[in-house]
């Protein structure tokens, strides 16, 4: 065989090899994209679990197959309706027991994920589930549940109550919930409460 025609062979295989290696990883790139979008922090989050990318990935898709096998229905609004003003009565009483009001927001928040479908008993692999569908507020609910799990002085009380707030909202897909919002430290102290 000429040369040339070898030479020519040898260039084409390769441009066909490279042609191949860079679409892989413009695809893997878009996979990648993708599961940021969905996923939001959650996805470096499981980047740090799972010990890399490819692995968080494999994770991640097994998250969501997990989730599209659960039963999950929207709230419906008389359950908007029931559920509303026991936030709002949870958030009022967060002036006067800062670290009960908390419990029973964790408690409100477990009712409605299972009235959502949400069937998990363990936290961790219900926040995984949450993150499949409301990435934008399981950090929120994650920071949230971790103080009610310690000592905690008022203001980091108020952070979680601002946590599952934002998980509540979520859950009921609508507006944020106003009304009685859980103040903050020196709002208490202008109203002479204790902030202990």
């Amino acid at each position: 065989m000429d040369s040339n025609l070898l030479l020519a062979i040898g260039l084409a295989v390769a441009a066909v090899v490279v042609i191949a290696f860079i679409t892989l990883m413009a695809s893997a790139r878009m996979r990648e994209a993708r599961l940021k979008r969905k996923f939001g922090p959650e996805y470096e989050r499981a980047v740090t679990e799972a010990g890399g990318r490819r692995k968080a990935a494999v994770l991640l898709n097994q998250r969501a197959k997990r989730v599209s096998a659960l039963e999950l229905k929207p709230l419906t609004a008389e359950d908007r309706q029931r559920l509303v003003p026991a936030w709002q009565e949870i958030e009022a009483h967060f002036v006067d027991d800062p670290k009960s009001a908390v419990g029973d927001a964790d408690r409100l928040l477990d009712k409605v994920l299972g009235e959502h479908g949400y069937a998990a008993e363990d936290f961790n692999e219900r926040a995984a589930d949450l993150s499949v569908h409301h990435a934008s507020a399981v950090q929120d609910y994650r920071l949230a549940h971790e103080i009610s799990l310690r000592e905690a002085d008022t203001e980091e009380l108020r952070q979680a109550m601002l946590g599952y707030r934002s998980m509540f909202n979520e859950l009921l897909g609508q507006a944020p919930v106003e009304g009685a919002a859980p103040l903050s430290p020196a709002q208490q102290s202008a109203k002479g409460t204790s902030l202990h």
